[in-house]
């Protein structure tokens, strides 16, 4: 078992892991552990600790003292001014084997949710070849300013290509479940997304 915990000065961040593998010797040493991290969309840009500890089957530290410590970075995301936590969301969510017209998706892209003019990023997700979620906030009514997706806004997706270092602005999308109108505990599941044509 692999336990992994994220330190850093906001706190203990959950993490989560990916391809996790481990080769036993014939003696039930374990002589290889490959896996690869995938850090959540909630841990800020920054210097950032990661601590390992590597258990046996009883739940004790093994694996030459059981610890392994790492300092790593989290860059910055292309979409950096996108709304979190207002109060009120739609989901939508990418299956792992989303229909792609024209588009290719690469571990490290990210997908946004924008207004329909386009100026407010409601929602981002960083694509990892596996189903996911976007969480597309909503306006706060609290607030004086206009801080989310208004009831029947009409979602545009755009795309961060990291290969190309390139946004892709226009994106027709598909839905399996759900219209891609936002409505506050609205469930969308895309079918396909597909390069969109300049008007």
């Amino acid at each position: 078992r692999v336990n992994l915990e994220l330190d850093d000065d906001l706190g203990n961040t959950e993490v989560y892991y990916d391809n996790y593998q481990m080769v036993a010797l014939a003696n039930g040493a374990i002589a290889d552990i490959d896996f690869e991290l995938a850090v959540p969309i909630n841990v800020n840009p920054g210097d950032h600790h990661l601590k390992i500890d590597i258990l046996d089957e009883f739940g004790v530290l093994g694996f030459h003292g059981g610890e392994w410590q790492q300092e790593f970075t989290v860059t910055g995301f292309h979409f950096n001014d996108c709304v979190n936590g207002t109060g009120n969301n739609a989901t939508i969510g990418i299956p792992a084997n989303v229909q792609l017209s024209d588009l290719e998706l690469q571990p490290g892209d990210e997908l946004a949710i924008f207004s329909p003019d386009g100026t407010l990023c409601a929602g981002l997700g960083i694509w990892h070849g596996s189903d996911m979620a976007i969480a597309a906030w909503g306006d706060n009514s609290i607030t004086p300013d206009v801080d989310g997706l208004q009831d029947d806004d009409e979602m545009q997706f755009r795309i961060w290509d990291v290969s190309e270092d390139a946004e892709i602005d226009k994106v027709d999308v598909t839905y399996s479940s759900g219209d891609g109108i936002f409505h506050t505990d609205g469930i969308h599941v895309v079918e396909s997304l597909a390069l969109g044509i300049e008007q």
